[in-house]
C-alpha cells in the first residue's frame, strides 16, 4: 500500500461519536467549509516530507486540542500556525479554527487568538526536537487515528473502546506498511497492546500526559543515547 492509498482509506472511514479531520467539517467549530480539505493537505505534507525518518511515534488517539483542528497526530493548530521555521512541514499553514464561533463559546481568549494548544504535542515535540535536532526524522502517529469523542461534544476525548481498537489494528498495520522499516517507539498502553498484537518489534514509553512528561523523556534521553 502507497500514502495515496492509504489516505484515502482515512478519508473513506465513517463511525458514531467519531470525527474524522481529512472528511469532515466541524460544523460549530470550522471557519471554513473546506477545513477538512486543508486538514488532509497538512497530513500529506506532514507524512510525504517524512518518506525517510528513522521513527515512528505511535500514541493513542487524536484529541480535539490536536489533530482535530491540524490534522497531524500530537500536534496542534497552534503549533503549526507558530511553525516560521517549517519544521512540521514545508508549505503554507492555514487557520480552519474559526475565532467568531469559538468567541460564542465559553472558550479561553488565548484559544480564540491562537488556535488550540495541546499539552501532549507540545511536550513530545519539545523533547524529541532536542533529543533527534531533525524534527523529519521521526513521524507521530496514533493507533487509532480518529478523534473519539463523548456525548456529542466535539470539543471532548476519550479512549477509544474495544471494538474500535479492533479497528485501529487494521488501521495501523495499514500505516506501518506504508512506512515499513522504521523503529517503532509506543507511547502508552494502547499503543503496547496494538502493536503487541501486531506482531510488531517497539519500544515502550510513558505517555507524557498527566505528569508523564520526566519519565518520558528519561525513557528516550536513555534510548538515545545508547543507540
Amino acid at each position: 500500500m502507497n500514502l495515496d492509498c492509504y489516505l484515502e482509506l482515512l478519508c473513506n472511514y465513517k463511525a458514531p461519536n467519531i470525527f474524522n479531520p481529512w472528511s469532515q467539517i466541524d460544523q460549530l467549530h470550522d471557519e471554513r467549509e473546506d477545513s477538512f480539505i486543508i486538514r488532509l493537505n497538512n497530513l500529506k505534507n506532514y507524512l510525504e516530507q517524512r518518506k525517510d525518518a528513522e521513527y515512528i511515534f505511535v500514541a493513542e488517539a487524536l484529541g480535539y486540542n490536536g489533530g482535530h483542528f491540524s490534522g497531524i497526530a500530537m500536534t496542534s493548530e497552534r503549533q503549526l500556525l507558530n511553525d516560521k521555521e517549517n519544521k512540521i512541514f514545508k508549505g503554507e499553514k492555514t487557520r480552519v479554527s474559526s475565532i467568531k464561533k469559538l468567541t460564542e463559546k465559553n472558550i479561553s481568549k488565548k484559544i480564540i487568538e491562537s488556535g488550540f494548544i495541546e499539552p501532549t504535542g507540545t511536550m513530545v515535540w519539545e523533547v524529541l526536537t532536542e533529543l533527534t535536532k531533525d524534527t523529519y526524522n521521526w513521524i507521530n502517529w496514533n493507533t487509532f487515528p480518529f478523534h473519539p469523542y463523548k456525548n456529542n461534544d466535539y470539543l471532548t476525548n476519550r479512549t477509544p473502546d474495544k471494538d474500535e481498537i479492533l479497528i485501529a489494528e487494521k488501521f495501523l498495520k495499514s500505516f506501518l506498511e506504508v512506512f515499513n522499516g522504521r523503529k517503532i517507539i509506543a507511547v502508552g498502553k494502547v499503543s503496547e497492546l496494538v502493536l503487541s498484537n501486531l506482531g510488531e518489534k517497539f519500544i515502550k514509553v510513558r505517555h507524557p500526559a498527566n505528569g508523564g512528561k520526566r519519565e518520558f523523556s528519561d525513557k528516550l534521553n536513555e534510548y538515545f543515547k545508547n543507540k
